[in-house]
């Protein structure tokens, strides 16, 4: 096995995914960066600047794109607030952005994207001051997010974790901010 350990000097380091296909490790920064960072080389292969203020990141199971999530808020003329995730399609590296409506007072810019295995797509809030924001779900593929309530999960704690596993099969679900609470393994493949 060859090692590929070195330092990527990167800023404001938010989030990252591995893409075994091409070997290659995206990361998100705080200042909007969207990095593709080659280990073998040790350098980025491709950077995009995708704007606002990058939260998490996962790739879609067949590796033709990522959602990248938006910790930024916005508010409309009409007062709505409202935040973004982003699909990147890998090849032509073109940014579709996705409008996400803020839902209540409380409930602030995307924490943390996964993509499951059967392409929905599950996104957490972070939370002004400390709560319970709702779980939602979306197809991954499509071009407006009308997210769902997740099933058996209505509600988790603000800036919760998600984290695919190998082959996108399960998702772990670590809530923030909540002493001895325990991870939830979400399979969505059945669906």
């Amino acid at each position: 096995m060859t090692d590929l350990s070195g330092l990527a000097s990167l800023s404001g380091v938010t989030s990252f995914t591995y893409d075994a296909i091409r070997g290659l490790l995206y990361v998100t920064t705080s200042a909007g960066i969207l990095y593709a960072w080659d280990p073998a080389a040790g350098s980025a292969a491709w950077s995009l600047d995708v704007g606002g203020s990058l939260s998490s990141v996962a790739l879609s199971p067949d590796g033709t794109f990522v959602l990248v999530g938006d910790s930024t808020v916005t508010t409309d003329s009409g007062g709505q607030n409202h935040t973004t995730i982003d699909r990147v399609d890998l090849s032509s590296r073109t940014v579709t952005r996705l409008d996400v409506a803020v839902g209540g007072p409380s409930e602030q810019g995307i924490a943390h994207v996964a993509i499951a295995s059967n392409g929905e797509a599950l996104f957490t809030r972070d939370h002004l001051g400390s709560g319970w924001n709702p779980f939602r779900e979306f197809s991954a593929s499509a071009s407006t997010v009308n997210p769902a309530i997740v099933s058996g999960l209505p509600e988790v704690t603000q800036s919760t974790y998600l984290q695919s596993s190998e082959h996108d099969r399960y998702i772990l679900v670590g809530e923030a901010n909540e002493t001895g609470t325990p991870l939830a393994i979400l399979r969505l493949s059945y669906r």
